[in-house]
């Protein structure tokens, strides 16, 4: 079963990482600026993280669950993350200059297996990694002696990895702690919605938390703080961003479309930003504008292919789609 208010989240989610993979480019002065709109964005994996990693642990009540949720992880991540590879492979080919595709051109390996063509499907990999040893963490999560452990390795890794300034590797371990809540509280998700709430009470709230999110970034965008301590900073802005989310009215265009084109614009957005910054900042010197207008054209092209692949060739949109059904939507506070 889908949510609305959930779905209304991904799709807010997906808009803003569009905005966030835009590159600077202009004039100096408007920098700062620029970047604080860009890093509205900046907390959007941790944030699907948790909802990943939530969703998927909530609904397993024994071990025989996970053959099911092995196998639609098949269809709905593992297919399309083949397939995108291949087809962001071509596109980053064609940018670079290379016309078609050729296996001269493509290292099966780094390119389709791996990300390499696609940067932004790191996160994809994750999921699938995760899935892959679901029945490991089954047990860890089903025994008290399996959180000790769990928690031990945790503490390790950030002492021993804590100073890494990327933080990909620490989601992962947002999604297992995630993960953790939703298999021993799996109702937790819709009481994050401000169900029977006032009106103004409930705006006030909403308007709280993400002034929360909005804050707490600047407490450490450019403090000195290793990773493994910045990578809760990133999970509890996440926790703040997704209630604040799940609260907001539904947007018009994702709740006009059914919120079906989430994934789709995520897995083409990538280089889609790339591509039309590079015309956009040729013609649009100021860099505020130019963020804007890059950001409306790619959700515009997300969209419009979107709709284009629906209509003509629905079967290759489902699979390019990971085969999500949205037609099912309601809402967290029914």
């Amino acid at each position: 079963m889908r949510y609305k208010n959930l779905d209304n989240a991904k799709w807010i989610l997906t808009l803003l990482m569009v905005l966030y993979h835009i590159q600077f480019v202009g004039d100096a002065k408007y920098n700062m600026t620029f970047m604080a709109i860009k890093n509205l964005g900046d907390c959007v994996v941790p944030t699907f993280s948790l909802i990943s990693g939530f969703l998927f642990w909530s609904t397993v009540k024994e071990f025989l669950d996970l053959k099911y949720k092995l196998l639609r992880r098949i269809q709905a991540l593992l297919i399309p993350y083949l397939l995108w590879n291949f087809i962001n492979t071509f596109f980053a080919n064609w940018q670079g200059g290379r016309r078609g595709v050729s296996l001269l051109y493509i290292n099966i390996w780094d390119n389709i297996v791996m990300w390499n063509s696609s940067p932004h499907f790191w996160y994809i990999f994750m999921l699938m990694f995760w899935a892959a040893l679901s029945p490991i963490l089954y047990i860890l999560y089903k025994h008290k002696g399996g959180m000790v452990i769990l928690f031990t390795v945790s503490v390790a890794y950030l002492i021993y990895k804590g100073n890494n300034v990327l933080h990909s590797r620490f989601i992962y371990m947002l999604y297992v702690w995630a993960g953790a809540v939703g298999f021993y509280f799996p109702n937790l998700m819709s009481k994050l919605v401000f169900v029977g709430e006032q009106k103004l009470k409930k705006i006030v709230l909403t308007t709280l938390f993400l002034l929360t999110y909005l804050g707490m970034y600047f407490i450490y965008c450019d403090k000195p703080i290793g990773m493994g301590v910045k990578v809760w900073l990133y999970g509890l802005r996440a926790l703040f961003l997704l209630i604040a989310l799940l609260n907001l009215p539904l947007e018009k265009i994702g709740k006009m479309t059914g919120f079906k084109y989430s994934f789709w614009i995520f897995a083409v957005h990538y280089w889609l930003d790339s591509f039309i910054e590079m015309y956009v900042s040729r013609l649009v010197y100021n860099s505020l504008l130019y963020q804007l207008i890059t950001w409306v054209i790619v959700v515009m092209i997300g969209m419009v292919t979107g709709v284009f692949f629906e209509k003509n060739v629905p079967v290759l949109f489902k699979v390019l789609s990971g085969n999500r059904v949205y037609n099912d939507a309601r809402s967290l506070n029914v």
